[in-house]
């Protein structure tokens, strides 16, 4: 506020009285930016305290996917999980159409036995099931987890671009076989584009051979 200023005097026995000038322009425009930087600050720290609980929610989303996932394959003996999707992980050679939307397999000493194998799960809801023979199917597999419909895909240059989340098995020597040996390792990684940016979940455990 501006200083005060004296009502000039009137004649004899007149008592000056203090008059408020009131706010200055330079003040009212110091008020006005003071209040537009603090409801930015408010906004911002809305916005951010938003995007923070919807990082938890998908985090929540993932770990939940990862988690049933290791849940079922513990649950799984060896011949089923060796076996076709979508009850198995395995991709049978026989299949005419290509499985790259369903996974991979791999036996990386040429010996017969798989040693790492992986199966691909997406995000898309409307994605086409993969059909084993387009002619005449005897196995349909949905490509997609409903725990996963409320991530958003990463755009990709390795993978289709609504792909979320692999499980990945491998024995633990890397040569063996998977259906061999005491137990194998199961990664379940979930990649997807958060509240916040690129976000990734990965659990790895060793199962026990059932």
């Amino acid at each position: 506020m501006g200083a005060p200023e004296r009502a000039p005097a009137a004649g004899p026995g007149f008592t000056p009285v203090e008059v408020d000038a009131g706010f200055t322009l330079v003040e009212v425009a110091v008020g006005i930016v003071v209040l537009i930087f603090g409801l930015l600050g408010l906004a911002y720290a809305m916005v951010s305290a938003y995007k923070l609980e919807q990082a938890s929610q998908e985090k929540k989303l993932a770990v939940s996917f990862a988690s049933s996932q290791l849940e079922r394959i513990r649950s799984l003996s060896m011949s089923t999980l060796i076996g076709d999707p979508p009850t198995g992980y395995v991709i049978d050679s026989a299949w005419t159409t290509d499985p790259g939307d369903v996974g991979t397999s791999e036996d990386l000493d040429a010996d017969g036995d798989i040693d790492t194998f992986t199966r691909y799960f997406y995000a898309d809801k409307n994605k086409a099931d993969y059909e084993d023979d387009p002619d005449a199917p005897t196995v349909t597999v949905p490509l997609y987890d409903s725990l996963l419909l409320g991530l958003r895909p990463i755009v990709r240059t390795d993978a289709p671009v609504d792909r979320v989340a692999e499980v990945t098995f491998k024995d633990p020597d890397g040569t063996t076989g998977v259906s061999e040996g005491d137990g194998y390792w199961v990664t379940v990684t979930v990649k997807y584009l958060g509240a916040t940016g690129p976000s990734e979940v990965r659990i790895a455990t060793f199962v026990t051979q059932k």
